[in-house]
């Protein structure tokens, strides 16, 4: 997991994370690498999987994918 650049965040953004808590920098991505897809990360969340994944996009998580060989 690594992070770009922080933008700046939208009402929605800011508004779900009065709502959970926690700054959405550690909420999203936890929440995608425990439940494994965007469909169960975003109804875990309460947050459409469309959402999700453009504020992980926003907030600049990429997901680093190893393949291997057999």
């Amino acid at each position: 997991m690594t992070t770009k650049n922080v933008t700046k965040k939208t009402k929605r953004m800011l508004k779900e994370e009065a709502r959970l808590g926690r700054p959405l920098e550690e909420i999203l991505p936890e929440a995608y690498e425990k439940y494994g897809s965007l469909e169960a990360a975003g109804e875990a969340l309460g947050i459409k999987p469309n959402t999700l994944y453009l504020w992980l996009l926003r907030l600049g998580y990429t997901r680093k994918v190893i393949l291997v060989r057999r």
